[in-house]
């Protein structure tokens, strides 16, 4: 996958220059949100996507920029 610095982005979104757009199929499974806090701590990935068990909806678990984790979850 291709990072691009903020001048890049600026430039393509300017220049209205497509992205390539990488699809990955997920196998997510249900588990609480301290599981998945663990598996994202497990791998190299900034983000975690799981069935939350509690809520039983999908989740989002990312890593923030300041260190700090952040959760996206449907109301």
């Amino acid at each position: 996958m291709m990072k691009l610095s903020w001048k890049d982005l600026k430039t393509r979104l300017k220049k209205k220059k497509p992205f390539d757009i990488v699809v990955e199929v997920l196998d997510y499974k249900p588990m609480d949100v301290e599981d998945a806090i663990a598996e994202l701590n497990a791998g190299k990935e900034t983000f975690f996507v799981f069935n939350n068990s509690k809520t039983e909806q999908m989740n989002v678990l990312y890593r923030r920029y300041d260190g700090s984790m952040g959760l996206i979850q449907p109301q």
